[in-house]
């Protein structure tokens, strides 16, 4: 994995994952003191053999994930564990390995938050006893939403809506990793109105997925060569 860059503002911006890749794609924690938002955004494509697409890990809150896109991961293809997390227009494919051939597409665990030695270590948040009961997840495209790693449905709720639940996704040519809606899809004018995160949408509506009709086939990641020199900056 190479990160681009980690501004003020929590915003990650990554490079393309191969499948050599073992670790997770991102995994963003949640800080004390922590602004109110954490965004991932804008990162296409999450590519890990053996390992989750993006991870907001235990006692993550108000952790925002919008408009990436994750496939081929032999795990989870988003794994967002604590509560007031939001999950907004991802395109997540083709997830799961050999011994898991379905895996969990999208993961937001919905039991018991477990408590684990190093958690003394993050007393700013208490034991949740059920996660993501606050959490939304809207106008994404994916084959399940899970609510643990055994693949159970997440419980149905007023904040999940404006999904696309399926295994054939109507895209333009993701082999090739253009993630567009084809003409006519019906993730066209599906989506729910997000201030803040569908303010360019074409149409009636905005559209399902990480990409609007109609709208920038934008491409994200890491623009260097492999020659140049990695650079991480963490600006307060």
């Amino acid at each position: 994995m190479r990160v681009v860059r980690r501004d003020q503002q929590d915003v990650f911006a990554i490079a393309q994952l191969d499948e050599r890749n073992e670790g997770e794609g991102l995994v963003p924690r949640t800080p004390p003191g922590i602004a109110p938002e954490q965004q991932a955004v804008y990162a296409v494509p999450y590519h890990a053999r053996n390992a989750s697409g993006i991870r907001g890990d235990d006692r993550t809150r108000l952790l925002t994930v919008h408009h990436n896109v994750v496939w081929k991961c032999g795990g989870a293809g988003l794994l967002i564990k604590g509560d007031l997390n939001r999950v907004y227009n991802n395109t997540v494919l083709d997830i799961g390995r050999a011994g898991r051939p379905v895996g969990t597409y999208i993961q937001l665990p919905a039991h018991l938050e477990p408590l684990k030695p190093h958690h003394n270590l993050r007393e700013e948040f208490p034991q949740l006893k059920q996660e993501n009961i606050n959490s939304e997840v809207f106008n994404n495209v994916t084959h399940t939403l899970a609510g643990s790693w055994q693949g159970e449905p997440f419980p149905e709720s007023k904040n999940v809506s404006n999904n696309y639940f399926d295994k054939d996704v109507p895209l333009m040519d993701p082999a090739n990793l253009d993630f567009r809606p084809r003409p006519g899809s019906k993730l066209i004018d599906a989506g729910r109105i997000i201030p803040g995160f569908t303010d360019d949408y074409k149409g009636k509506a905005p559209d399902i997925g990480a990409y609007e009709f109609g709208g920038t086939n934008w491409k994200a990641g890491a623009d260097w060569s492999e020659d140049k020199t990695f650079c991480l900056s963490m600006a307060k």
